[in-house]
């Protein structure tokens, strides 16, 4: 009968593997508890009804109890393999595993009533860990129309022991504010995404209960588009408490337009549901971060409905906002709601902080060379240069540079970088700073190449340029790189990339991104980087597409 089954629905189909393993398993065992016996005709019925189906109204419900029978079905195949383990008529079963098999079948029992009947109501998927509500599944199928861009994940956190004047700042923010909005704002390189990362990690962590509500970071290369911004914050507030999520699917569920101004799509799925479950007032702050606001060019009217808030009838609500002060970003913050925090990169505090991070880099590194037996000659030479307090004058406040220069000697741990980076000119402004370390490393690396300079150079700047190309996908790899950026007696892109490796990353799935925003600005900038390194992406691009159409 199984057979027939299988052959007319794909669930029995799907879940065919796992119920013979089951039925060998009993058949095999003559000692077989009742309770057992029990689960799997249960299981059985489970799927007759589950094949008969088909036809019932509320599709989308009988979707989803399928994808949760096969999930508990795996799960029970997995306890009738531990139940055939254990049981000898010595030692019978035991009574946390009667209870287990119970449940199990309950489990079953109630799909197989939910699937001879239209109405929906919530039936628990038992697992060997976890219980998970079918109406949770539909949930989230429904939240899932919300998403819309990748999430991208914090890109650092602070070394532990820095920025604690200004973390302090924030997490008082969040315990004593009531529905307002921070914003943290600062040039390129002051360390915002850090903070934000830290901020991440100390929602989640920092009490028993977990703070954070939603993080979204943007990067203009992958991430650049604002105009969902107000539905991916109310997929992740769904996906992060499941009342939460309920709410919100009823009404993605209800209203398949979502609203039409970016006001009336912030009322519809966050207040309105947020309002809806009461209980949150009680149980302490939610926070929503957005990491790099002015990087997804948000228009005005999205930046009218952040600078709100959620107000004053969601108390226990917080948002904290990430960006550069864009003028458009200034004057939409301008009001008395907002709670500004500028990152001063002059202050006395953030000096201190990047010589201890620096400080904290260059014992790494000499620690490793330890490890490797290496000659202590850079660790000498840094000592008898002051090197630490040299690059932290150097940094003028930046923790990008810091970080920057720190990865430069770490990836080639020589006297010359040190001198490089050391011999660099103390400027008063930020940004000047980073520039002249971006030109001094692209500037180092072609000095250092045993090939022709003037490839090198070329190579360089191709390769840059084509990761600067917006992305259609996940990015440039080395081997999209050699095949329609490269021409044939260039050096291979991977070692490129490895040259580059203080500016430009990896990632383990092989794609190329910059490591800071800062450097495209750089590279962007004709009169800071020269002609030298000015990449005209719009022309980078136009080539790409040439060669792409050939290829």
């Amino acid at each position: 009968m199984m057979k027939d089954l299988r052959e007319v629905d794909f669930v029995a189909d799907i879940a065919w593997c796992f119920l013979s393993k089951g039925i060998d398993i009993l058949r095999k065992n003559k000692e077989s508890n009742k309770v057992v016996v029990d689960l799997y005709k249960a299981m059985f019925s489970a799927y007759v009804s589950a094949s008969r189906a088909e036809e019932k109204e509320n599709a989308e419900v009988i979707r989803s109890c399928r994808q949760a029978l096969i999930r508990q079905t795996i799960e029970c195949t997995l306890f009738i393999e531990g139940y055939a383990r254990k049981i000898t008529v010595e030692h019978p079963l035991s009574a946390q595993l009667l209870d287990k098999a119970v449940k199990f079948r309950e489990g079953f029992m109630a799909m197989d009533n939910l699937f001879q009947s239209t109405i929906t109501k919530e039936v628990e998927v038992v697992t060997l860990g976890v219980q998970v509500p079918i109406n949770r599944l539909v949930m989230r199928g429904q939240l899932d129309h919300l998403r819309v861009f990748p999430q991208l994940g914090p890109k650092s956190t602070c070394l532990r022991g820095t920025r604690g004047q200004t973390i302090n700042a924030l997490m008082s923010w969040i315990a004593e504010c009531s529905g307002g909005v921070l914003w943290v704002n600062g040039v390129s390189g002051s360390g915002k995404s850090s903070l934000m990362g830290t901020l991440r990690e100390l929602a989640i962590n920092a009490s028993g209960r977990k703070r954070l509500g939603a993080f979204i970071r943007y990067d203009r290369m992958e991430s650049p588009d604002s105009s969902k911004l107000i539905t991916t914050i109310a997929y992740l507030l769904g996906m992060s408490d499941n009342r939460i999520g309920m709410a919100i699917s009823l009404v993605a569920h209800g209203s398949p337009s979502l609203a039409s101004s970016e006001k009336e799509r912030f009322e519809l799925l966050i207040e309105q549901p947020l309002r809806s479950v009461p209980v949150l007032a009680d149980e302490g702050p939610l926070v929503v971060i957005i990491d790099g606001l002015d990087e997804c060019n948000p228009s005005d009217e999205l930046l009218a409905v952040l600078a709100n808030g959620f107000g004053s009838r969601l108390p226990f609500m917080r948002m904290v906002i990430a960006s550069r002060p864009l003028e458009s970003i200034v004057w939409a913050f301008s009001h008395s709601g907002i709670t500004p925090i500028t990152l001063d990169t002059s202050s006395e505090a953030t000096r201190r902080d990047i010589r201890y991070y620096i400080d904290h880099q260059l014992s790494s590194i000499f620690a490793d060379q330890e490890a490797r037996h290496a000659p202590d000659t850079l660790q000498r030479m840094c000592e008898a240069l002051i090197a630490v307090e040299g690059l932290s004058k150097r940094a003028n406040g930046s923790f990008v540079w810091a970080v920057t220069a720190c990865r430069f000697i770490r990836e080639f741990p020589t006297i010359t970088r040190l001198q490089t980076l050391l011999g660099l000119e103390i400027l008063t402004d930020c940004t000047d700073s980073i520039a002249n370390l971006y030109k001094a490393i692209l500037s180092l690396i072609v000095a250092e190449a045993d090939e022709d300079k003037d490839v090198i150079r070329r190579c360089i700047c191709t390769v840059l340029g084509a990761i600067m190309i917006p992305r259609r996908s996940e990015g440039m790899t080395a081997e999209i790189l050699d095949d329609l950026v490269l021409v044939p007696g260039d050096p291979p892109a991977y070692l490129i990339l490895a040259d580059l490796g203080a500016v430009v990353q990896v990632s383990l799935d092989g794609f190329a991104r910059f490591f800071d925003m800062s450097f495209y600005d750089f590279l962007r900038d004709r009169d800071r980087c020269g002609e030298e390194w000015y990449i005209d992406v719009e022309e980078r691009k136009k080539v790409f597409d040439e060669r792409l159409s050939c290829y």
